[in-house]
C-alpha cells in the first residue's frame, strides 16, 4: 500500500487515512514490525512529521515473509536496497549453498512484486554482519560500482595490545584469478599488481587500543 503526502501531517494520521478500519494499536504494530517506510527508509516513529511529496509505503505480509530474521531492509528506492545482514548468512550462492543466501532471499522478495533480480554491488563474508547495498537494475549497478571504485574507502577497526611504533604498512595488491596455472597466474599478477599502503593512526590509548585504518 502506497500513499503520497499532500499536506504537512503526522505519520500516524496518514496511516489512519490508509487504513480507516484499523485501530491505533494495529497501526503502531505496523511501525514496530518495520513494515512502514517513508521515502524508502524504515520508520518506526508514529509522530514523524511529514512534508508534502513524502512517500509512504506499507509492506504487506507477503512481502515480509520472503526475508529471514537475519536479513532486514533499512532502505529501498527505485534503484537500490540497503540491507542489514546478520552473521552466518551468505551474501551470494556457493557450490554447496544456493538457497540460504541474501541474494536468493532478495530475488524472491522482488520476484513476488514482479521486479528484476538484484545486482550485487559488494559482498560481506558469511561470518560478517553489517550493511550491504544491492542494485535493483543494471544501470544502478554500473553506477554504484563506478562510484565505489572512485570513492575514498576508509574503514574503522580496533585491535587489542600495545603498539610500539605506527609505521605505514606497504604491500602489493594482486588479483586472484581462478582457472589458470600457478605460473601463468603469477606472471599476470606481476603485470597488474599495484602498490598498497596501510596508514595507521592512533586514536585512543587506554586498556583497549583503537586505531583508524585507511
Amino acid at each position: 500500500m502506497r500513499r503520497i503526502v499532500s499536506a504537512p501531517a503526522i505519520l500516524l494520521d496518514e496511516l489512519r487515512a490508509l487504513y480507516p478500519d484499523s485501530s491505533k494499536t494495529t497501526l503502531r504494530q505496523l511501525l514496530q514490525n518495520r513494515r512502514v517506510r517513508v521515502n524508502g527508509d524504515v520508520e518506526k516513529d508514529a509522530k514523524r512529521q511529514l512534508d508534502p511529496g513524502d512517500r509512504i509505503e506499507v509492506l504487506s505480509k507477503s512481502d515480509e515473509r520472503w526475508l529471514p530474521e537475519g536479513l532486514s531492509i533499512l532502505h529501498e528506492d527505485t534503484d537500490v536496497i540497503v540491507v542489514l545482514k546478520a552473521n552466518g548468512l551468505l551474501t551470494v550462492a556457493t557450490e554447496r549453498e544456493r538457497e540460504n543466501t541474501a541474494q536468493a532471499y532478495l530475488n524472491a522478495y522482488l520476484g513476488a512484486r514482479h521486479e528484476e533480480r538484484i545486482h550485487v554491488v559488494h559482498r560481506l563474508d558469511r561470518g560478517t554482519s553489517g550493511l550491504m547495498v544491492v542494485a535493483k537494475h543494471d544501470a544502478a549497478h554500473q553506477l554504484q560500482v563506478f562510484q565505489r571504485h572512485l570513492g575514498d574507502v576508509r574503514r574503522l577497526q580496533s585491535c587489542f595490545g600495545k603498539v610500539e611504533t605506527l609505521p605505514p604498512l606497504h604491500t602489493v595488491l594482486r588479483l586472484n584469478r581462478k582457472g589458470s596455472s600457478e605460473q601463468q597466474r603469477r606472471k599476470k599478477e606481476e603485470r597488474k599488481a599495484k602498490a598498497g599502503v596501510l596508514h595507521i593512526v592512533l586514536l585512543i590509548w587506554s586498556a583497549v587500543t583503537c586505531h583508524r585504518f585507511k
